[in-house]
């Protein structure tokens, strides 16, 4: 399941790259250049020229605006890179109790998870990594720790 390619626009040609491995990639990826701006459909821009933000979402809603928000202010890609990490382990988590098979458990996600798009992070290696390696500390799973609006 990919986010169609209209979900996200961009001023700035370095912005969108590969996402999820799909028929339609799609990755959130901030630009370095001054006046790099980043649009998803009509809403506000997303200002990339000192930070970096994470789009979330709901999969049941994924084609629903309203059902998205952004994390803002990560001053490093590699900040907003491994909060996405964390965010989707945090759901992942949450599912394996509920479904033990591995297969089950990836459909659950896909279904009922919550998605995190952020500059370099590859959602398909990341979701088989953490169906396979159960989080050993809290700090795997533990996303808001990162969030720089706490």
């Amino acid at each position: 399941m990919a986010l169609g390619a209209n979900r996200l626009r961009s001023k700035c040609s370095k912005h969108l790259a590969g996402w999820f491995g799909g028929a339609e990639p799609l990755q959130l990826q901030q630009c370095n250049q001054a006046d790099g701006v980043a649009w998803r459909d009509n809403a506000s821009p997303i200002d990339c020229s000192m930070t970096h933000t994470v789009l979330c979402g709901d999969f049941a809603h994924y084609q629903d605006p309203d059902e998205e928000w952004e994390v803002p202010g990560f001053r490093t890609a590699d900040a907003a890179t491994e909060y996405a990490r964390r965010f989707v382990r945090d759901q992942i988590e949450g599912l394996r109790g509920e479904y033990a098979d591995a297969a089950e458990l990836r459909e659950a996600y896909l279904s009922f998870g919550e998605y995190a798009i952020a500059p370099g992070f590859e959602l398909q290696a990341w979701l088989d990594h953490c169906i396979a390696n159960p989080a050993a500390r809290k700090a795997d799973t533990d996303y808001q720790a990162l969030d720089p609006n706490r």
